[in-house]
């Protein structure tokens, strides 16, 4: 059993627009993305992806105890950031001002498994998961003192997945989750937690924690982060409906090996039934030669026996007649 893969990409969310930011960037609009990962007060989910069915938003459901709205959220996390207070040193002494306009609200992360076992899962198997992966996850944010605000379940899209947002009461998030948190989220405690709940997860090809820790000097230290910063961008430099796109080349890609598969197991097997139909026709010949031999010394034998009769008819005439 290899395992279940599951893609848990983050970001940080602020209050700026992000219009020009790439998609490899690590930072969203908090509206924008509280707005696509949650319904609103009326329901209703924003969503640009191709693939959404907004008629199937009724089968989503939270995955937290927590079911809080997207206007909900922003309210909530709005309270918080205009009441938090930050201590600055100045040449007066210390004073206390409010955030900064670019400052780190919260995050949103999703919870996207894929894979031939993810796929051949039933749909109450797949929420199961998604549900245990939640917990792990609550796990592992514990840990690194940040929480998980809300948690919801989409199924009104292709691949069903999960969208998870939280927050930091100390406002510290891009300080908390670094890279002892990744370590901990790719391979560590969440790999742990979801063991322990009975699933099999597919483990990174990458350990960065290992190999940061391999190098010796900053030098190498600077080479590798910039050489794996350039591996993610190209690896998961992708915005969603170019993810999907690759996705559905991939799926099509599959298919055409599936078919080509499935042409050459049928030429083979053609192949077979007819070398096999030859050697039957080559049996069949030889039994007609056969029985072609047999006809032969059966007739030869009917005249043997023809021929033992008439003699001995002949040697009983000649004693009858002859007395």
């Amino acid at each position: 059993m290899a395992g279940i893969s599951v893609g848990i990409p983050m970001l940080f969310l602020d209050r700026q627009p992000h219009y020009n930011e790439p998609v490899n960037s690590k930072h969203g609009n908090i509206r924008g993305v509280a707005c696509e990962a949650l319904p609103n007060n009326e329901g209703v989910r924003k969503c640009k992806d191709d693939d959404f069915r907004p008629e199937l938003t009724c089968k989503n459901r939270y995955l937290s105890d927590n079911e809080m709205t997207s206007d909900e959220l922003l309210d909530y996390w709005d309270d918080l950031a205009s009441n938090h207070k930050v201590q600055v040193k100045t040449k007066n002494g210390i004073r206390e001002r409010g955030l900064r306009e670019d400052a780190v609200i919260g995050f949103a992360m999703s919870i996207k498994p894929a894979g031939e076992e993810w796929d051949n899962l039933s749909i109450r198997r797949q929420h199961e998961f998604l549900k245990d992966s939640l917990e792990a996850l609550e796990e592992v944010f514990k840990k690194h003192k940040v929480k998980v605000d809300v948690c919801y379940e989409h199924r009104d899209e292709k691949n069903i997945h999960a969208h998870l947002l939280g927050h930091d009461d100390d406002f510290r998030l891009s300080k908390k989750l670094g890279i002892a948190f990744f370590h901990d989220l790719n391979h560590g405690l969440y790999v742990e937690e979801m063991e322990k709940r009975g699933w099999k997860i597919k483990p990174k090809e990458q350990n960065y924690q290992e190999d940061i820790e391999k190098c010796t000097t900053i030098e190498e230290k600077l080479a590798y982060r910039k050489a794996r910063k350039e591996q993610r961008a190209k690896t998961h430099g992708l915005s969603s409906k170019e993810y999907k796109a690759g996705k559905k080349m991939q799926e099509a890609e599959k298919l055409i090996q599936e078919a080509q598969k499935q042409k050459k197991e049928n030429e083979e097997e053609r192949e077979f039934l007819n070398d096999y139909a030859r050697e039957l026709i080559a049996k069949e010949d030889s039994i007609d030669e056969k029985l072609e031999e047999n006809k032969k010394v059966l007739e030869r034998l009917e005249k043997f026996e023809k021929m033992k009769h008439n003699q001995k008819q002949s040697i009983i005439n000649q004693r009858i007649f002859g007395q």
